[in-house]
């Protein structure tokens, strides 16, 4: 993480392109014209929704950083702009949990000391700024939290509490199974490129989830399916990183400022100890030297299996 994010998005375009090339997708195996001219529509569909759902999500966020909007209100813009711009309705938890992931980058982008030298005004790495964004949005499902915004009444809350720990957990544990395919899968591809990588990938899913791999005809390219192998190359660990730095940021948060509260909501001192020890120090350290000086410990996965790996308490 030596260059900023933008670069590594110009190269992650690039290679994106791939998927519609149709060379590339022929050197894949795949040459059957009726095929080829539905990936290409796929993909000419998906360049257009991105860049609309891009665009309401940019916006949200300047809006967001140029008039303070409070989260009720930036919420409110969101919906109006993802309808505006990709004619989706936005009710329910997804989006506020998106909504809620989505702030998180915005308000660390925000908070980083812009005293820093220019080429330290960014996030320490991936992994930090997907913790801030994956520590805010659980809060769509954390009953204390929707109770204490009005979006639940208090029966509401009580009501919601243990299926809302059971569904996160639940979530956090499968996500943790699929990061583990496309790591190893991402390692082995880059390290044997011309081994059967469908083999490969159905290897994995298998260890990891517990799929059997269904009849598949020769050169079947099944991997290719998950974008972020040529879209966001190397990236997915990132994401189990993310959340397993989030659960070591959750628990300081809750020993060194809650002290038995239940919810950050209305909580200053939360905000006041991500500044000073997350967002303030940008990339200046290391991520793991990060992760030490504010949580105790490198980045590892001890909170996050203390916090998804016990029982739930019966309602």
């Amino acid at each position: 993480y030596g260059f900023p994010m933008g670069v590594a998005e110009i190269f992650s375009i690039f290679l994106e392109g791939l998927t519609k090339n149709r060379r590339y997708l022929s050197s894949l195996g795949v040459h059957d014209e009726r095929v080829l001219e539905e990936i290409e529509a796929r993909n000419n569909f998906m360049e257009l929704f991105f860049v609309t759902f891009y665009t309401a999500n940019s916006l949200m966020k300047a809006e967001f950083w140029r008039k303070n909007l409070s989260m009720d209100k930036a919420s409110n813009l969101y919906g109006r702009l993802i309808k505006k711009y990709t004619g989706l309705e936005v009710p329910g938890e997804y989006w506020m949990g998106t909504m809620l992931h989505e702030l998180g980058h915005a308000v660390y982008d925000e908070g980083i000391s812009r005293e820093l030298p220019w080429d330290l005004r960014r996030p320490a790495h991936t992994l930090t700024t997907e913790a801030i964004a994956m520590l805010f949005g659980r809060l769509s499902r954390d009953a204390d939290w929707l109770r204490e915004m009005g979006v639940l009444d208090p029966a509401g809350s009580d009501e919601l509490r243990e299926p809302a720990v059971r569904q996160t957990r639940g979530q956090m544990l499968v996500f943790s199974r699929w990061a583990m395919v496309m790591r190893g899968f991402e390692k082995e591809l880059y390290a044997d490129p011309g081994q059967d990588l469908n083999a490969l990938w159905w290897n994995l899913v298998e260890r990891f989830q517990g799929v059997r791999s269904p009849a598949r005809p020769a050169g079947a390219a099944d991997y290719a399916a998950k974008i972020h192998v040529v879209s966001a190359p190397v990236y997915y660990h990132n994401y189990m990183l993310g959340e397993c730095f989030a659960s070591q940021i959750d628990e300081r948060l809750r020993s060194d400022v809650l002290d038995g509260r239940p919810t950050y909501c209305g909580e200053t001192g939360v905000g006041d100890w991500l500044l000073e020890r997350i967002f303030l120090p940008g990339a200046t350290y290391h991520y793991d030297e990060l992760a030490e000086r504010a949580t105790g410990s490198a980045v590892g996965p001890d909170a996050f299996a203390a916090q998804f790996l016990t029982p739930v308490a019966e309602g």
